[in-house]
């Protein structure tokens, strides 16, 4: 009898001992086997405040998706500022993880693609040049659904030869059009993609139905953007978020 109890409960423990391990989970603050995933890490840190103040990773699992701090390194993975990486990633979960310390862990399995984002500092792609807008980026803020249909609309609505335009000039100033008036202020760039937003100013024309919702959609994403760079031949602006608008160049009138 003695023996089938302790046989019984011998069946328990390894029942029990392949749940935590089916689970992703070990015993003493180790992890189990864990999952493989692609993420992607953005070619910046951002600060923030974790025990103290640090830098973190953005990071995210889709491209479609918005950027979100890691406070936590990706262990066997070293990030160059400057460069887009996408990896594949081991994500385990420790059962009993230290004070102040994720439960997730990321381990680098991977390295699948590193490609260089440019600055304004690169030789033979000056940022400081007239643009036009092409499109609005996926982390752009173009209000509700129906509001953001009529800035699209608006915007494939303009003329060939008067397009949203991005004037960046030599001693710190913006200017150009808006898709109903015209704009200026101070525009500053620092470090080479750090942008310093100043105010801003617009002549009063009013403008139909759709051109208005397009001009409020760009100032507002101009203004939120922190950050510039040039992919290829295009322009990017964005923000933690993510891709706010993206331009070509411009031959034309600002």
């Amino acid at each position: 009898m003695k023996k089938n109890v302790s046989a019984a409960l011998s069946a328990v423990v390894i029942v029990l001992s392949a749940a935590a391990c089916s689970n992703g989970t070990g015993d003493g603050g180790e992890p189990g086997p864990g999952v493989d995933k692609e993420v992607f890490v953005a070619h910046f840190v951002s600060d923030c405040v974790g025990v103290g103040p640090q830098k973190c990773l953005n990071v995210r699992e889709s491209a479609e998706d918005d950027w979100t701090l890691r406070y936590d390194p990706i262990e066997g993975f070293e990030h160059e500022v400057g460069y887009d990486y996408r990896l594949i990633i081991n994500e385990t979960t420790i059962s009993d993880p230290p004070a102040d310390a994720s439960s997730i862990r990321w381990t680098l399995v991977e390295e699948i693609e590193k490609t260089p984002v440019v600055t304004s500092d690169s030789d033979g792609n000056p940022i400081l040049r007239p643009w036009k807008l092409e499109s609005f980026g996926p982390a752009a803020d173009l209000g509700n659904e129906a509001t953001a249909a009529l800035v699209e609309g608006a915007l494939a609505s303009l003329a060939a030869d008067n397009p949203v335009t991005l004037g960046l000039r030599e001693e710190g100033r913006v200017g150009g059009f808006d898709g109903c008036n015209r704009y200026f202020g101070d525009f500053a760039i620092e470090n080479g993609h750090q942008i310093v937003q100043g105010p801003k100013g617009a002549t009063m024309m009013a403008c139909p139905d759709g051109r208005m919702d397009l001009e409020q959609a760009f100032l507002r994403n101009l203004e939120a953007a922190t950050r510039l760079f040039l992919r290829g031949e295009a322009l990017e602006l964005e923000n933690d978020a993510g891709v706010v608008m993206v331009f070509a160049p411009w031959e034309g009138s600002e």
